[in-house]
């Protein structure tokens, strides 16, 4: 007699986890801002290149800063996915192993 199908899963959430890194690093650095010094001297007259060149350094940082965070939620998520995942696999080995104690009573 085959056992029946427990339904421990962790397809989907390791996939989703995957498919996220996978778009990240073929992201990163693909995406760049314009030089704002570049732009000001592209616009004569322009006399706010300093504080330009501020603004878009802040953001490109804060940028870098989301993408950091999103990669490092990503891989908690799959962490923890194991451990659950571990928990759900161990369970369902030790009510196979209590179901065949039973079979043999």
């Amino acid at each position: 007699m085959g056992w029946p199908d427990l339904g421990v899963q962790d397809g989907r959430p390791r996939s989703v986890a995957a498919e996220f890194h996978t778009a990240s690093s073929e992201g990163q650095g693909t995406a760049k801002l314009d030089d704002p010094v570049k732009a000001a001297k592209a616009h004569s007259g322009w006399s706010v290149s300093g504080v330009s060149d501020e603004c878009v350094t802040a953001w490109s940082k804060r940028l870098h800063e989301l993408g950091a965070s999103a990669r490092t939620a990503a891989s908690s998520i799959t962490k923890a996915m194991d451990e659950y995942s571990g928990t759900d696999h161990s369970i369902e080995a030790e009510l196979r192993k209590g179901a065949q104690a039973l079979e043999g009573a």
